[in-house]
């Protein structure tokens, strides 16, 4: 069966892992989907998932590398410290199909302020791929980890593609984002100062930049 929906995942946690990965299902509620996890770990076996094995270049190589193998019409991005809660993908897909030229995001347990410059970023975004590919792509290669997901939204808000939170579609996350375990060498504080300046060369010119 032809996935509906595909869930990018690159891992750097095998004990995480399955417990994240035992939320899908039940999020998509008979939805068709596949898994594409990206690890330099494994592969293991598990139903509708697509394993590919390479060596930690960091979470936005890996997320490039599970778009590239997904089929799915929609994307969702998701990580190894989250879970979903059941029927949250469901939602996500039946709130597009409103208005599919959008980027949408489920609901963030715990409350967390994902804005930069006064617009809405989507950490765990679920986009159509006709809508990535009229965004130019989805995560800008050139960041290492977490701004490119507000960079994807702010290429978003410049396109007057909206950005929404979706109530009904809820993901718990503990906030961590990236951590200096995701790439390989450990020079974690060089990765984020780079990203960081990106994303203010591109950006600023919207007003006044506060990390959230």
């Amino acid at each position: 069966m032809i996935p509906i929906i595909s869930v990018l995942l690159p891992s750097v946690r095998p004990g995480n892992l399955p417990w994240s990965m035992g939320t899908v299902s039940a999020a998509a509620s008979g939805i068709p989907y596949e898994i594409v996890v990206v690890a330099d770990f494994g592969p293991e076996q598990y139903p509708y998932t697509k394993w590919i094995v390479d060596e930690r270049k960091g979470p936005i190589d890996a997320i490039q590398l599970a778009y590239a193998a997904s089929e799915g019409e929609y994307l969702f991005v998701f990580n190894d410290e989250s879970r979903l809660e059941p029927g949250a993908l469901a939602s996500l897909y039946y709130a597009a199909l409103t208005d599919p030229r959008r980027v949408l995001t489920p609901y963030h347990v715990p409350p967390f302020g994902f804005e930069y410059y006064g617009l809405p970023f989507a950490a765990f975004p679920f986009v159509r791929r006709d809508v990535i590919q009229e965004l130019g792509g989805l995560f800008d290669p050139a960041y290492k980890a977490f701004y490119a997901d507000p960079d994807f939204s702010m290429r978003a808000h410049a396109k007057r593609i909206p950005v929404e939170t979706i109530q009904s579609a809820v993901i718990r996350h503990t906030n961590h984002h990236a951590s200096e375990d995701d790439i390989k060498p450990h020079n974690w504080a060089k990765y984020i100062d780079n990203d960081r300046a990106l994303f203010r060369t591109l950006w600023d010119h919207l007003g006044a930049f506060r990390d959230p």
